[in-house]
């Protein structure tokens, strides 16, 4: 029980000890440089402390320190001394501390003069610049520089904001299509604000007829387009609030009508006949066909003919020519006419007259 009672009043005494005061207005020379330390000195009962392995280091002394006791040398000189106590040695020489090191926080704290002394310095002290001198005999080290910090590394610049371009649209920009109801629509390069956008065809806005996305919009005309060039403007603003406005053209066209089959399966090209034969072949369904025949295939004065093709196409007309004298060749032209399109189709034959 009593030594319990001496450990709390002891470790109350130890609290009501005065912590030692920085020395920040004491500088440190060696050999007429400054020494900068970190942390830096302490300053208690008018004697200067610095940092055991910093001031060690920094004279060309090898340190060692473990369980309290710090054993240093250099050139020859060894040192020894213990935390807390104001014994020490040189050399093996006992020597007396005015005060005793001591521990801050991680770091152990030496008194200057007594080490700077020992390793064969001459100190000086200056009370009105408060600057305390230190000459080494012999060159010191060069003391490392300090740390330079990379500098902040600058934020990155903003994401430059990007515009939006149109996708596949239909008809494509600068063609010709022939369809009067040809759907309108194309695709955005990214994201937009779908409430934004405005279609306009040929000026007129045409936005509640068409179907709008963020991804692309769509119209269908609800009657014919005007045969010509027609415009296409869109406009509205990305994502991100940038604003767009785009457009192309196309035109429409008026088609021409496509020929319709027309095909002869008698008689063949190049075959013989005589002056009676027969034309045999299909087109469209009701058509009109018209033969012509002659020596040559400018001439229609030996045989011109008509008849109409059956629901099915099929038709077959009998030839019966007019022959010349020394005649050998006939040329045969056959021509089929939609009367419900009013599409037609040509083909001619080149055939070999028998005697």
């Amino acid at each position: 029980m009593l030594h319990r009672s001496l450990a709390v009043l002891t470790l109350l005494a130890a609290a009501s000890w005065p912590l030692p005061a920085l020395a920040q207005q004491v500088t440190v020379t060696i050999n007429g440089r400054p020494f900068s330390l970190n942390p830096g000195p302490v300053e208690r009962t008018g004697r200067v402390f610095v940092p055991l392995r910093g001031v060690f280091e920094r004279l060309g002394a090898g340190v060692v320190y473990s369980a309290g006791t710090i054993n240093a040398t250099k050139d020859g000189t060894t040192m020894s001394l213990h935390i807390g106590s104001t014994q020490a040695t040189v050399n093996g020489q006992p020597q007396i501390l005015d005060v005793a090191p001591f521990i801050i926080g991680a770091t152990t704290y030496v008194p200057l003069r007594f080490i700077a002394q020992a390793l064969g310095a001459n100190v000086g002290y200056d009370e009105s610049t408060r600057v305390v001198a230190i000459e080494m005999a012999h060159q010191l080290p060069p003391q490392p520089p300090p740390p330079v910090r990379p500098p902040a590394p600058r934020p990155p610049p903003p994401n430059p904001a990007q515009e939006v371009y149109l996708r596949a649209q239909e008809p494509p920009p600068g063609t010709q299509t022939s369809d009067r109801f040809a759907v309108v629509a194309a695709r955005f390069s990214r994201n937009v604000q779908a409430a934004s956008v405005r279609v306009r065809l040929d000026g007129n806005n045409v936005t509640y007829r068409s179907g709008v996305s963020s991804t692309g919009f769509s119209y269908k005309p609800p009657a014919p387009l005007d045969f010509g060039m027609h415009s296409v403007r869109v406009d509205g603003r990305a994502s991100g609030g940038m604003g767009f406005d785009r457009s192309w053209t196309f035109n429409v066209t008026r088609s021409a009508p496509a020929p319709i089959r027309l095909t002869i399966s008698e008689p063949a090209p190049n075959a013989p006949i005589g002056r009676s034969f027969a034309v045999v072949g299909n087109t469209a369904a009701n058509a009109s066909v018209r033969v012509t025949a002659g020596a040559t295939p400018s001439s229609t004065g030996q045989f011109d003919g008509t008849t109409e093709a059956g629901p099915r196409g099929n038709f077959k007309l009998r030839v019966t020519l007019r022959t010349l004298l020394g005649q050998q060749a006939v040329s045969v032209k056959v021509t089929a006419t939609d009367p419900a399109t009013g599409r037609t189709a040509q083909t001619a034959l080149q055939l070999r007259l028998s005697q």
